[in-house]
Formats: C-alpha cells, structure tokens, sequence
C-alpha cells in the first residue's frame, strides 16, 4: 500500500453523501455529521478529542474533522440559515477538539470574530474568512511544530486544542488555536534517523537565493542542528516553504523575523567552543557563526559570546549581578537552553 495515495475518499462528494445520510461506511466525516447534527439538539458546548498510537493518522483525521463543519458552516453562511437548530439556544455554541500532546500552558492564536447577527452576505463572508485563517494556521502550526520521527514523516511535537465558536444559527463566528508543550529539545538534538521540525528544511531548502544571503544560510546538510537525516520520501521542502511564506503573509506576521530568529538558531548550533575548566570561548573556526547569529539577532557578537561563555549570578542585596566564567561544555548547555522537563522523546505523537 502507497500511504501517500490519494484515494479520493475525502472529496466534497463523500461530505454530501454523509449530510444527506446516503453514505453508510465508517468515516471521520461520519463523526464530524454527527458533532453537527448534536448542535442542533443541545446548546451545551461540544468535545472532541483526537487519539491514537503513533501514526495513526491523529493529525490527518482532525484536518478532515475540522474541514468537513469548516464546509457545512459555509453552506450555512451561503443560504442564510438552511441548516438552522429548529429550537434556538440563548448562547452561542462551541466545539473544541483537541490533540497532539499533554497538557499545560497555552497560548492562543485567535481567528477572525464577528459576534451578533448579520445579513447573510456578511455571514459568509466572516465564515469564509475565518475557515480559511483555520487553514493558514494550521500551515504555519505544522511548519514550526511537526517533524519526521522514527514511525511518523510528519509527528506533531506539540499539543494542539482548537475551539470552534457557532452562533445560534450555525454560523461560524470565532476560531482560536491554543498550542502547548513544544517539544523545544529537538532544535538542539535528534534520535537517530529523526528530523529537526520542518521549517529549518523548508528555509533552508525552500528560500530565494536573496534570502538565504542575506541569512548567511547553507544547505539543511551544512548545519549542525539540521544534517541529520534532511530528507523525507514524500516531502518536498521547498514546496512547503512557499506555502509557509504565504500564510506568513496572509496572517500580517513579519516574515523577516521569523526567518532571522530560526537562521540564528542554524548559526548558533554550528558554534564551537574552546578553552579549559576554567573559562571557554567561540573557537577561532566558528566565529563566523557567532558574528552570523548576532546579526540575526540584532547584538553585538562580544556581548553574544559573553552571555554564553559567562554565567550570571544575582546576589541578594547587590546591584550587579556576579559574572562567573563557564567551561566549554556549560559554554555548549547555555548555547542550547533547552527545556528537557516538558519533553517526552520517546512519544511520537501525530
């Protein structure tokens, strides 16, 4: 079996075929009908929540779970009410899926709002708008927190809790993204035969020459955060990357930035550090990854190297803090200030 297939079974013929009640097979769009058809009997907020073992597909069924009442709330905006409850509740209605892994603090990227009634034309209008946000978040969510793992091309390192807002008519009026748990420690390392998270690749792979310039970038294989395994069967990076620069663009984020702060991470992995158990500092052979990093980052290379080589230490009562010299493997530590407390590397989740 080619997993890569597309078996046309999540075509809009398959969605009208489980709204119409024709189709009788197992189907995410069968459990997505059934969540729509709840909202009109109920004004109690709804749940979903997405499992599975790796690679059972978490990620791929919530995009077609969200896509098919993405499609049915259009139809609703479009005829102006033709799938309105026959009994209307006091409050608006929610949905919230949730997937990917744990639990913790969140942080939200909210769609486009427009609460109250509207005239059908502004309803679909405000539908249309927030469905599609929907689908530029989740290009960006994926380019920045998935990555190939050992039993999974495109594993989602991070969890995901979407909640969709209805009002009384079925309309959709609000979408917000919450996202937790980034499993920051792959920037730094991989597991054998793993990636790093899509995005270094598709930067790498995918940006103009003027860009990668202007980045002091080279080739995924040429960095030392990113040589491991930097192809995926499947996958086209540079591809990706014009779809990421799209909806960077799409969403008003300042592209410029985002590329800067990763190609500081790439230049910050390549350096190397030199010295005894007493101090260390930026070998003679990769300063030129330091000056590259302080460039993206807006810094002088010196203050840089300080804050890497140099430990602070605040002591009570005292207005300066104590700078205390680092080996080259505390040099290495601080460079990666990674978070390995909220990892789990040994759960590939989807």
């Amino acid at each position: 079996m080619n997993p890569y297939e597309d078996l046309g079974n999540y075509t809009q013929e398959v969605m009208r075929a489980h709204a119409s009640g024709s189709a009788r097979e197992p189907h995410v769009f069968a459990i997505a009908e059934r969540i729509w058809k709840g909202f009109g009997e109920s004004d109690r907020p709804h749940a979903v929540v997405v499992s599975g073992e790796s690679g059972a597909g978490k990620t791929e069924t919530n995009k077609h779970m969200i896509a098919y009442l993405r499609w049915r709330a259009a139809d609703v905006a479009s005829s102006g009410g033709a799938y309105a409850a026959t009994a209307e509740p006091a409050v608006a209605k929610h949905l919230s899926s949730g997937g990917g892994e744990g639990g913790g603090t969140s942080k939200g990227l909210r769609g486009l709002v427009d609460r109250g009634s509207s005239p059908p034309g502004k309803r679909n209008s405000v539908a249309t708008r927030i469905s599609n946000t929907i689908s530029i978040a989740d290009t960006i969510l994926e380019a920045v927190g998935n990555a190939k793992t050992l039993h999974n091309n495109n594993s989602s390192r991070f969890g995901k809790y979407l909640i969709l807002t209805f009002d009384t008519s079925l309309n959709m009026c609000e979408a917000q993204f919450r996202t937790y748990l980034l499993e920051k420690s792959r920037v730094v390392r991989q597991a054998p035969f793993e990636r790093n998270f899509h995005v270094f690749y598709q930067l790498c792979e995918g940006a103009p020459p003027e860009i990668r310039s202007a980045l002091q970038l080279r080739r995924a294989e040429d960095h030392a955060y990113t040589k491991q395994h930097t192809e995926v069967a499947g996958v086209q990076d540079a591809e990706k990357f014009t779809r990421l620069r799209q909806a960077l663009q799409a969403v008003d984020v300042g592209e410029n930035d985002v590329w800067s702060l990763l190609a500081a991470a790439l230049h910050l992995g390549d350096m190397q550090f030199d010295g005894d158990d007493g101090s260390s500092s930026v070998a003679d052979g990769t300063r030129s990854s330091l000056a590259a990093a302080s460039a993206q980052l807006g810094i002088k290379p010196d203050e840089l190297e300080s804050r890497i080589t140099t430990r602070f230490i605040s002591v009570g009562g005292k207005a300066e803090d104590l700078e205390i010299p680092v080996p080259p493997e505390g040099a290495g530590q601080a460079r990666a200030s990674s978070d390995d407390d909220n990892d789990d590397d040994d759960d590939d989740g989807d």
